[in-house]
């Protein structure tokens, strides 16, 4: 009884250890709570005793609320698509962004996200993958994005699921070495970035920089996994199913 009693402790241990590590997000999550909370409220308003005038607005905004919630239900799925991909190919990588600590020990939050487009331009080329670079005002260590303190903002454009693991992977890149060397970072992309012109190098890659080293070596470890998983063959029979169903 003892020993049973044991082991299903160390079950529950693990469980619970698995779920504390999971700290990579994907925003569309609370972000369509919201939206469903916004189409009730709506819809109750619509059951008040409102003027012709207020109905006809109120009802747009309902079929702007359902138009906004088909388009975050559909890149949430990408999103969570993306992420189930990277675990599955390489778990390791996926533990160390969701277990990533700043400095100090902190732990930061990476919040990914696939969105249509980035809009971002330069030289003609669009940006295709987007991490932030912002500290914390008070405390230059403490990473921070749109999400709050403590938080990465990862961004995807979509270019389908394949090229947008490769994406992920070379973001992830920057987020293992930027979230525990925040400091050090900053000095040096102001050193180098924002007092020399780079017009024609992208940024965060410049040959010495520490991130874009961190991204080599992380993209090259991903694509043993992916060679040992066999991917390649795996996406050649999606794309040979697709274009056959497509005849």
């Amino acid at each position: 009884m003892e020993r049973l009693s044991c082991s299903l402790f160390t079950m529950l241990l693990l469980l619970f250890c698995q779920y504390t590590l999971a700290e990579i997000r994907n925003p569309y999550k609370s972000h369509l709570i919201e939206i469903d909370k916004c189409i009730n409220n709506l819809k109750n308003i619509l059951k008040t005793d409102i003027d012709h005038q207020q109905t006809l607005k109120i009802k747009k905004m309902l079929k702007d609320a359902y138009r906004e919630k088909y388009k975050a239900t559909k890149y949430d799925k990408k999103t969570d698509e993306l992420i189930n991909l990277l675990r599955q190919i390489d778990n390791s990588l996926y533990i160390r962004i969701s277990d990533i600590k700043d400095f100090e020990g902190n732990k930061t939050h990476v919040y990914i996200k696939v969105v249509n487009e980035l809009g971002n331009k330069k030289n003609g080329m669009e940006t295709k993958g987007m991490t932030n670079l912002n500290h914390d005002n008070n405390n230059i260590h403490n990473y921070v994005s749109e999400y709050g303190k403590n938080t990465v903002s990862v961004k995807i454009a979509d270019c389908g699921l394949k090229k947008n693991i490769f994406l992920l992977v070379h973001e992830l890149g920057h987020v293992i070495y930027q979230v525990p060397n925040l400091q050090k970072y900053m000095s040096y992309y102001k050193k180098v970035y924002l007092d020399n012109s780079f017009e024609n190098n992208p940024l965060g890659h410049f040959h010495s920089d520490p991130s874009h080293k961190s991204v080599r070596t992380t993209i090259s470890k991903f694509k043993q996994n992916w060679r040992y998983t066999n991917q390649d063959g795996i996406f050649d029979k999606k794309r040979e199913k697709g274009l056959l169903s497509n005849r």
